[in-house]
């Protein structure tokens, strides 16, 4: 029987994409599972709003302030096929880390082989890291598919030199993602940097391959700027999100103190622009490389042997290329962090290098046990340790996941030593089967459908009930999060999809314009009173004087209070033509 077993499977190690269609479709399901299940990321409603706001007419940038355009009408996209629910956000970044699992699955086939392209690939998708995310409307994912996409063409390109298309199209997929999430020019960085390291400086052949990927990176920063050429002035583009340089720009002016008020981020100067809690960032990090420390010591451990000369491992252009993409990542979320903060999600960008330079150290080279079996044996463990702490913690009793944790941690320790004493065993064996068990055990004490999110599917459910029972379509909201307004159906208030312009700036006139133009309805999520905490005082007196309130829900871990108008103002302008902060700044 075990002969039996062994040959079966023996025969399906060598089905290599028969294995991936298997694990894309495991992938799918339970990322579809999770859908319905995942509770509510405060953000998520503001980029639904910006995508709706877009089939209402307006245009993002110069109609209000929406993320980045390629990712508003990505989104938008989706929101039009799919339906206004969340849900149908929520796929976008679904099928984005599916598609991010097979391009690594391709280029780590073509830099090492057929199998470690499938490990490498089923790691990323099966992670509860990466599940737990892929079912929340950010943008990491979008923004990381084109990030891969830009790596895999410019590896083809290095591959065959002659092929300057593909060179092109990297820089064209580059750009692409910076107009998804601004953050990630650290890309286009590790790019023009490995061509240069990698064909020598003093190489005219070099000079042109980085000619020709700026092109195509400038190619489509031109053909953004030319769609809203007309609808801002040269001015207004150079200094918005429409320029990729605006990031570097803004940030170093700002700490200079030479930055105009009306541009800059919020109304203090100084280096540290938000004022997010030091622990939590320290948290926000923690928990990211416990999440993926396996894979990340496997990709510490890959680079030493890169860089030791007794090493015979193969060495691959590739690898540079990713040690490179890893390092300008991380220092560039290091300069975020003391500058403005930091969320466990931002990691996520950091996996497919590090994933992709580790898995040789990951998949080993152990004569004798194919690497599906020891795929299911270790994937096994991991799930088992996982499910301890997610079942028995945090369903029934936490001492018991404690005590059962503790005694197969203390079986584990034995093994190691009997491991490594008695059979010789590598330490980077040992030290990837006690990172794959902090992973696990980390990972399921604190991933959940509840993990970084407020509010529960019920509490939109119901909220959507009320306010869509009694409110008309031109109402507006005045909420923290914006989730309430977008799936609804009702209008922002202040036409600004993004309530934390009102955290950063401040807008003597508020206060007036309120008066005048109340909002129909305020929805006090727990997360209001921080986004509108310079003017909370005063939007308290007002409800306490003008709302009365309509419900009060309670299934999540902040309480949602929904109040409304006691007399209904007339409707407001339906075009919502300008961001609150923008018709400020214009008057001035």
């Amino acid at each position: 029987m075990s002969t039996a077993l062994k040959n079966i499977v023996a025969r399906w190690s060598e089905k290599t994409w028969l294995l991936l269609a298997l694990t894309m479709s495991l992938a799918l399901g339970l990322r579809i599972l999770l859908l319905q299940m995942r509770w509510i990321n405060p953000d998520e409603g503001a980029h639904l709003l910006d995508a709706r706001l877009i089939w209402q007419g307006l245009v993002p940038i110069v109609d209000y302030a929406s993320r980045q355009p390629v990712y508003t009408y990505l989104l938008a996209l989706f929101v039009k096929v799919f339906g206004t629910g969340i849900a149908a956000g929520r796929l976008l970044p679904l099928f984005a880390s599916l598609a991010i699992g097979w391009l690594i699955f391709v280029m780590v086939r073509r830099i090492y082989d057929a199998a470690s392209g499938w490990l490498a690939a089923t790691i990323y998708m099966l992670l509860p890291y990466t599940l737990i995310w892929s079912t929340v409307v950010k943008t990491e994912m979008p923004a990381v598919l084109f990030c891969c996409l830009s790596a895999w063409l410019l590896l083809r390109a290095v591959d065959k030199p002659a092929l300057w298309s593909f060179l092109l199209l990297s820089g064209c997929s580059a750009a692409m993602a910076v107009y998804i999430r601004q953050s990630t020019l650290y890309m286009p960085a590790a790019t023009v940097v490995f061509i240069a390291i990698h064909g020598g400086w003093r190489s005219g052949q070099t000079w042109k391959q980085i000619g020709v990927y700026v092109s195509g990176f400038l190619l489509v920063c031109l053909m953004v700027a030319w769609y809203y050429w007309g609808s801002l002035t040269a001015s207004q583009i150079v200094f918005s999100q429409i320029n990729p340089l605006n990031l570097v720009w803004n940030r170093l002016a700002h700490l200079l103190g030479i930055l105009p008020e009306q541009m800059r981020i919020v109304d203090s100067t100084g280096f540290r622009i938000l004022d997010q809690d030091l622990s939590y960032t320290w948290r926000a990090w923690r928990e990211s490389l416990l999440f993926s420390l396996f894979i990340v010591s496997a990709a510490v451990y890959s680079a030493a042997r890169l860089l030791s000369r007794s090493n015979s491992m193969p060495r691959h252009p590739a690898q540079l290329f990713f040690a490179l993409w890893v390092v300008i990542l991380l220092l560039a979320y290091a300069f975020q962090s003391a500058n403005r903060g930091f969320y466990s999600q931002y990691f996520l960008e950091s996996l497919p290098p590090l994933l992709m330079l580790g898995i040789p150290v990951i998949k080993g080279d152990r004569k004798g046990w194919p690497l599906l079996s020891r795929f299911i044996f270790f994937a096994g463990l991991f799930f088992f340790i996982f499910a301890i702490q997610r079942i028995l913690w945090h369903q029934l009793w936490p001492l018991w996941g404690h005590l059962l944790l503790a005694l197969f941690a203390a079986g584990l320790w034995a093994a190691l030593v009997w491991m490594r004493y008695r059979r010789g065993t590598p330490l980077s064996a040992i030290a990837g089967l006690v990172t794959l068990f902090l992973t696990a055990s980390v990972s399921g004490k604190l991933i959940g459908p509840k993990y970084e999110c407020i509010w529960s599917p019920a509490t939109l459910d119901r909220a959507v009930e009320i306010l869509q029972r009694q409110g008309e379509r031109d109402d507006t909201v005045l909420s923290g999060a914006m989730i309430w307004t977008h799936s609804s159906g009702l209008q922002p208030y202040g036409g600004v999809s993004h309530p934390t312009l009102f955290f950063m700036k401040y807008d003597a006139a508020f206060e007036k314009e309120f008066q005048e133009t109340p909002p129909g309805f305020i929805v006090v999520d727990g997360y209001a009173q921080k986004k509108f905490a310079r003017y909370w005082d005063f939007i308290e007196r007002m409800i306490a004087e003008r709302y009365e309130k309509v419900a009060t829900l309670t299934e999540s871990k902040w309480p949602v209070e929904i109040y409304r108008l006691l007399v209904h103002p007339e409707s407001p302008d339906a075009s919502l033509a300008c961001n609150f902060f923008l018709q400020r700044g214009a008057s001035r």
